[in-house]
């Protein structure tokens, strides 16, 4: 049976055209320790790069694969969104390292006091906008309030919080209506993104679409929709003046000119979701930084309409989580650049749950559940997938995969707009979603599966979130130490996982920043990839 299905999944890849033009017959992917060594052979390269001296100017032009949904601080959402404007124009009041740890960015140190139920954040001084005004406790305070207004995961982050107040010229506190320790890793999200209120209040959204304005080592100057969009260097960058002039990002939906772009010095850095792409530019002598997994691919189940619905019985969802073959995914979609997971973290992290069962492919399995529940004969279904050739591939693996126990599957490829309107409900069987996963599990968590979030959510209105789920990310949320969240953590990966089976998480998906030999010091995706240190980076003549 094994066989049959991985058979099935080459002869896809090569129907649809995984493989890049010009590729070797003989290529192929790269596994999860091969993708590990390259991660350290760059490390060690740009350890030597950094003892050469800079070279000041030139353009770094940065290959994207899409266009922008949105540049407004509040509505960023998209990968692209957050690739292009938060390594150039804004910046964040803390990020997170690739241990997993909080280190302050804009800001310079916070005071967490839990029995007053506030954070007290100190700013780093000096800190200009593009347009000239100051970063101070009252701009922070006042960009904060207007995420918590109209932010777009204002309902997933900032539930917990009362008002923010200025306190001083570089000080403000955030008041909470109940202890909160993950506002620190949500202010490294797009939530903690500091934009100018001059300029907001002079252009409105409007205005800030179409001139976004934050603290980035480069400001943005023209855009030329779905072609490319120029940034140049901020001279007042509070780190020091960029060395390099200007960055340039193109949007290539063609892999073809894409490559051509990296092999002739066109550009110097791709964010790519083509794997085998990765390889042939990797085999030409580019590199491929891998940061941490920072995907996480989820199989979503309708858990809640009991009318003509087989996902009602959790013995369908967890047959069909048996019927998965993640192995034969990773080899033939992924090429090498994700792992397995049964959980909602990648193994090895400190919220990785050992003790969590998972789903193990089992065909034999999965059929005798599906005749538990009294699906035999199977049924009919859908999936909703957004139109991405690497996750519309994944699925339509997953479709042969599941006719091996008789679920006829229906793949519904949607454009971003009608994908994004039914996050929070799909009347359809399953909706296949990439989520994103910070270091920091805990936050991600708790904006996703507990009680009475409201707003963009995933499975708002189909998924479970049962009373012990709640209780478990709520403990995790009001901890009092990393130690104690880390359990409650585990504890819910659990719940989610194997009682309830909300979801099926497919794999933990690397994403690889394609990077020219002759860039350095660049900092994308050293831990996520969207920070960077572009202040820094300089391109060798």
């Amino acid at each position: 049976m094994k066989k049959r299905v991985v058979s099935f999944l080459l002869a896809l890849a090569l129907s649809l055209g995984l493989c890049a033009c010009g590729n070797d017959a003989g290529q192929t992917g790269t596994d999860q320790n091969d993708a590990a060594e390259t991660k350290t052979e760059e490390e060690t390269g740009e350890s030597d790069a950094s003892s050469e001296e800079p070279q000041k100017g030139g353009d770094l032009v940065i290959i994207d694969t899409a266009e922008v949904t949105h540049t407004v601080w509040y509505n960023l959402q998209s990968y692209n969104d957050k690739f292009q404007y938060m390594i150039t124009v804004y910046e964040t009041l803390f990020r997170v390292d690739d241990a997993g740890n909080v280190i302050p960015w804009l800001a310079k140190s916070y005071e967490a006091d839990q029995e007053n139920l506030k954070y007290t954040i100190e700013l780093n001084e000096g800190i200009k906008f593009h347009d000239g005004t100051d970063l101070t406790g009252e701009a922070a305070a006042w960009c904060l309030n207007v995420y918590k207004e109209k932010g777009i995961k204002s309902g997933a982050f900032f539930s917990n919080i009362d008002s923010i107040e200025a306190t001083g010229d570089h000080t403000f506190e955030i008041r909470l209506s109940q202890w909160d320790a993950t506002i620190p890793y949500s202010l490294a999200r797009e939530c903690g993104i500091m934009t100018s209120q001059k300029a907001y209040e002079e252009g409105g959204e409007e205005g800030c679409e179409a001139q976004p304005v934050g603290t980035g080592p480069f400001a943005f100057e023209s855009m030329n929709r779905d072609t490319e969009k120029v940034f140049v260097r901020f001279d007042d960058y509070w780190q020091g003046a960029p060395y390099l002039d200007t960055v340039t990002v193109k949007i290539y939906s063609d892999s073809l000119v894409a490559q051509a772009a990296m092999q002739n010095d066109d550009a110097q850095m791709m964010y790519c979701t083509d794997y085998k792409l990765v390889d042939e530019l990797k085999s030409s002598g580019c590199t491929a930084a891998l940061g941490v997994p920072s995907q996480i691919a989820l199989l979503c189940f309708n858990c809640l309409d009991e009318k003509d619905n087989p996902f009602y019985d959790v013995k369908v969802r967890q047959a069909v989580s048996y019927a998965i073959d993640k192995e034969a995914l990773i080899d033939s979609i992924y090429s090498g650049y994700a792992a397995v997971t049964n959980q909602f973290a990648p193994e090895g992290s400190v919220f990785y749950n050992a003790e969590t069962k998972g789903y193990e492919f089992d065909v034999e399995k999965a059929k005798e559940l599906l005749k538990e529940a009294g699906y035999e004969d199977g049924f009919k279904t859908t999936c909703i997938v957004r139109n991405d050739i690497m996750q519309v591939n994944c699925v339509t693996a997953i479709q042969a995969m599941l006719a091996e126990i008789g679920i006829e599957m229906e793949v519904d490829v949607q454009d971003t707009g009608d994908f994004s309107q039914n996050l929070t409900k799909w009347n359809t069987g399953m909706f296949f979603h990439t989520s994103s996963l910070p270091i920091d599990v805990t936050n991600q968590m708790s904006s996703m599966f507990r009680q009475g979030l409201s707003g963009i959510v995933l499975g708002l209105d189909s998924l479970l979130r049962p009373d012990e789920l709640d209780a478990a990310i709520t403990g995790a949320v009001g901890a009092k130490t990393p130690e104690e969240a880390q359990a409650s953590i585990r504890e819910a990966q659990t719940i989610l996982i194997d009682d309830i089976c909300d979801l099926n998480p497919v794999v933990t998906v690397y994403q690889p920043i394609i990077k020219s030999g002759k860039l350095h010091d660049d900092g994308v995706n050293d831990a996520e990839y969207s920070a960077g240190t572009l202040h820094k980076a300089w391109i060798e003549k």
